[in-house]
């Protein structure tokens, strides 16, 4: 499940015209100082309310880095992750799978001041069963 997330984002012909492949991270391999724009992906665990018969119910967060400045570009990458995100239902790959994906919410305005940029992130749940 989180491989086909990963994929499906990072490799988006539209979202790559924002943020190349390679600047697409996981949490815990992001570069010291990754050239900007880029994207993190975070998952932060179970779910509440979804069907036990699936297995992996996990929140995703995807975080959007950029140059001090406009959001605008941030938020055209948020608006295009939610058509992906929205579009792989029922995705298979190897073992994976994709049930089920549901927005949940997107982050105000933030900074980040040890990286030195404007961010924003967007909050998603899915479940994958085999």
């Amino acid at each position: 499940m989180k491989t086909i997330i990963f994929n499906a984002l990072s490799t988006d012909a539209t979202l790559k015209t924002y943020i190349p492949t390679a600047r697409w991270f996981a949490v815990g391999n992001v570069e010291e100082h990754p050239t900007r724009p880029f994207a993190v992906i975070r998952w932060t665990g179970s779910a509440q309310g979804i069907p036990q018969a699936n297995h992996g119910p996990e929140g995703v967060q995807i975080w959007v880095h950029d140059e001090p400045g406009s959001y605008d570009s941030i938020d055209a990458v948020i608006k295009r992750i939610k058509v992906v995100l929205s579009g792989i239902l029922g995705v298979t790959s190897g073992t994976e799978h994709v049930a089920c994906s549901r927005w949940e919410a997107d982050s105000g305005e933030l900074s980040d001041a040890e990286r030195g940029t404007i961010v924003r992130n967007t909050q998603w749940r899915v479940v994958g069963r085999e």
